[in-house]
């Protein structure tokens, strides 16, 4: 199965969990670009519509709380934003809104 017209950010200051989940989506047939912090994701959303973003929350220079906010205040919101916090989880949160709505 591919998904050619999904196209999906990954944001994470870790080159590792970058390419480790660049490899896993594109395997499934995803579109993937990368970011390795809050400041780079933020120039790609400005350049392009992504369905969904999966950005870590804790990052040095801009953390993925920062990124969600300028996101949010801008209007560039995605479909889907997915953030790794501290404890682990993955949170999901809704367009133009900076709240949890789930976790993965």
């Amino acid at each position: 199965m591919t998904h050619d017209n999904i196209d999906i950010l990954v944001v994470d200051d870790d080159i590792s969990h970058c390419t480790i989940l660049q490899a896993l989506l594109r395997g499934w047939g995803y579109n993937v670009a990368l970011a390795n912090s809050g400041r780079q994701a933020l120039e790609q959303v400005r350049e392009r519509v992504f369905d969904l973003v999966l950005c870590d929350v804790r990052m040095a220079e801009m953390d993925g709380i920062a990124f969600v906010s300028v996101v949010d205040a801008v209007r560039l919101a995605p479909a889907s934003l997915g953030c790794r916090g501290a404890d682990g989880c993955c949170y999901l949160y809704r367009p133009y809104k900076c709240r949890c709505c789930d976790y993965l």
